[in-house]
């Protein structure tokens, strides 16, 4: 008898132990639950019928034009509301462990026993770079009501992804003076070592930088770095324009660099900022125009098209470049040419080499700047009578209507 009410004592015992243990878990579960409904994110709101994450999911990961028009609805009417939610989204981060984790799974794991490899759990792939690069592109649909997020979009400038940082410089861009408070990070990421990161803070500042003279003297002080940075802050001087002509003489000093991707900056931006020295710089054109940098020969062979006055000698420049330049250079090359009319006469030769252009709508545009440019000249109206027979349609249709135009002029 003693066995069995001992039995039955440890029956009773283990019940209670279970009914403790379920009472604590249940406990314990809701005690977590008020906690996350407590300290859930108020970013979160619920807009019209949708929290802002779902919202944002929508935008994110969506499968049609239609389901990413109707988000990006959403956001723009939130406005400002929204950005904190957004701020967020551009400050996540793949947790540390799930990192280590990551690096574990896919460096070491092949180390352990097969029957152990299968059991540990693939790492799901980080979304955090797709929500920054998501959460930048919302704020630029915001306008004016994304500047709280001026300071943290600054900060992304550097981000790891450069598919991130990209989409940064792009919605900084389109914001334009708003984002007046990117520029210290802009010009910190100026500086960076990364290409791709230093080429778009010099857009950004070029973009957003116009109204701001506090920042000349700051883009001066790093005309003393490396010389990939000051071919980058060159290019932003060039960008802001005459209001930068009273550095000229400082940014002249570099005219002395070894390095000829600086010179060529400095020539590009004195050419930009005072535009009244071309005639006198147009010799240091030649340097880069006989070189054999591709770019760089057609970079300054279209500054020489647009030169007041058009020289002879910088009519011959643009020539040389166009004999073997890329077919979009030349066919801009004439379509300036044709705007500018009678003021590029100069260039008349170079027109009629181009009728002669493998590709026909070079040739055509060649032809219609000829027709604005030039006069009753018998060299030019049997150039244009030689592609009237022309196999390309546009290039005859060019070449008539270019006669038409000169003859017209004689009547």
């Amino acid at each position: 008898m003693t066995h069995a009410f001992s039995k039955q004592t440890d029956r009773y015992s283990v019940k209670l132990k279970r009914n403790t243990l379920w009472i604590v878990s249940g406990s314990l579960a809701f005690l977590i639950g008020l906690w996350l409904f407590l300290v859930r994110d108020s970013n979160d709101f619920e807009f019209e019928g949708k929290r802002l994450s779902v919202w944002f999911v929508q935008l994110r990961d969506a499968r049609t034009t239609g389901q990413a028009e109707i988000a990006k609805d959403a956001f723009r009417k939130a406005g400002a509301t929204a950005v904190p939610f957004l701020v967020d989204q551009l400050r996540s981060r793949e947790s540390r462990w799930k990192k280590k984790y990551t690096d574990f799974y896919f460096a070491r794991s092949q180390r352990l026993p097969g029957w152990v490899q299968t059991r540990l759990p693939v790492p799901s792939p980080d979304r955090t770079a797709a929500n920054r690069w998501a959460a930048a592109n919302t704020l630029g649909l915001l306008g004016d009501s994304a500047k709280p997020a001026v300071a943290d979009l600054g900060r992304a400038l550097i981000d790891d992804s450069q598919f991130v940082a990209s989409q940064v410089a792009d919605v900084l861009r389109r914001l334009g003076p708003v984002a007046h408070d990117a520029l210290p990070m802009a010009l910190t990421a100026l500086c960076a070592t990364n290409q791709l990161v230093g080429d778009s803070a010099a857009r950004v500042i070029s973009s957003i930088a116009r109204d701001a003279p506090d920042v000349r003297p700051q883009l001066l002080k790093l005309l003393g770095k490396e010389d990939e940075v000051k071919v980058r802050v060159l290019r932003v001087l060039s960008a802001l324009g005459s209001v930068t002509a009273s550095d000229q003489r400082r940014i002249e000093t570099l005219l002395a660099s070894t390095n000829t991707y600086v010179r060529f900056a400095v020539v590009m931006t004195l050419w930009d900022i005072v535009p009244s020295r071309q005639i006198e710089l147009q010799p240091r054109f030649e340097e880069f125009i006989t070189g054999n940098d591709k770019q760089m020969r057609e970079s300054a062979a279209d500054r020489l098209v647009r030169m007041q006055p058009l020289t002879t000698k910088g009519a011959e420049l643009i020539g040389s470049v166009i004999q073997d330049g890329s077919d979009n250079f030349c066919w801009t090359a004439f379509s300036t040419m044709a705007k500018r009319g009678r003021e590029v006469t100069n260039a008349i030769p170079v027109m009629v080499m181009g009728l002669t252009a493998a590709n026909p709508r070079v040739a055509a545009k060649a032809a219609e700047a000829l027709g604005n440019v030039a006069g009753p000249d018998k060299e030019v109206l049997d150039a244009l009578k030689q592609a009237q027979h022309h196999e390309e349609f546009m290039v005859r249709d060019a070449a008539n209507a270019a006669i038409q135009k000169i003859q017209s002029r004689l009547d």
